[in-house]
């Protein structure tokens, strides 16, 4: 019986990380097919990315950072942390674990869009949900001609509908809340809208909220 891509990940991550291994030359797993460019540079962090225990407990017992998708489990990202740091294994890719928090996130000014903006997220995952992948982001005039019925509320609350929308304030305590609770060591910010200027605010507002405006002004 073939195997699926599940049962061959294990065997997957350990080609690449002999690719990656120092003195593996010349890394006859990938040597015919694959030239990693630029050369000559460190090699970077493996990571494991899950949704689930499965993934956070994988990652730890092989002693490798974690990220979760907040933005897939929400009510799955506290058990997993928390399972990824109880099954960890100091390892030569860290005497410590690294958990990594992938969140959904959108701040505004106005807060008199955040309805409407919460709406565009759960009509986006609707869409997910149903095989409409390759469509825009849904703009806020989609969103209020749209009506969602219970199933749909259900399926977007099931496919990442979850977002964090809100005034800076707001979501910058939010995801506050999330860290502590989660323990995790850093956070990723997703930021999905059908306006590439609310993304670009929403990063600002953020980034501000964080005291990283230094930052965002060298980028």
């Amino acid at each position: 019986t073939p195997k699926s891509v599940e049962d061959d990940f294990p065997e997957r991550l350990a080609e690449l990380l002999g690719y990656f291994a120092d003195g593996s030359s010349p890394r006859e797993a990938f040597s015919r097919e694959i030239r990693a460019i630029p050369s000559g540079v460190p090699t970077p962090d493996v990571w494991i990315l899950g949704s689930g225990l499965g993934g956070a407990t994988f990652a730890g017992e092989r002693g490798l950072p974690f990220a979760f998708a907040h933005h897939f489990s929400p009510h799955e990202a506290v058990p997993a942390l928390r399972t990824y740091r109880e099954h960890f294994r100091p390892s030569e890719f860290g005497a410590a674990p690294r958990a990594l928090l992938a969140v959904s996130a959108l701040a505004v000014e106005d807060e008199a869009l955040v309805t409407d903006l919460e709406k565009c997220a759960k009509l986006a995952a609707v869409r997910f949900a149903t095989g409409q992948r390759d469509l825009p982001l849904p703009s806020i005039e989609e969103a209020r001609a749209t009506e969602l019925s219970e199933e749909d509320l259900r399926l977007a609350s099931a496919n990442g509908g979850s977002a964090l929308i809100g005034t800076a304030d707001h979501v910058h305590r939010a995801l506050q809340v999330l860290a502590k609770e989660t323990q995790a060591d850093e956070l990723m910010i997703l930021t999905h809208a059908h306006s590439v200027e609310t993304r670009r605010r929403s990063y600002e507002l953020l980034a501000r909220a964080f005291g990283l405006v230094e930052t965002l002004s060298r980028v």
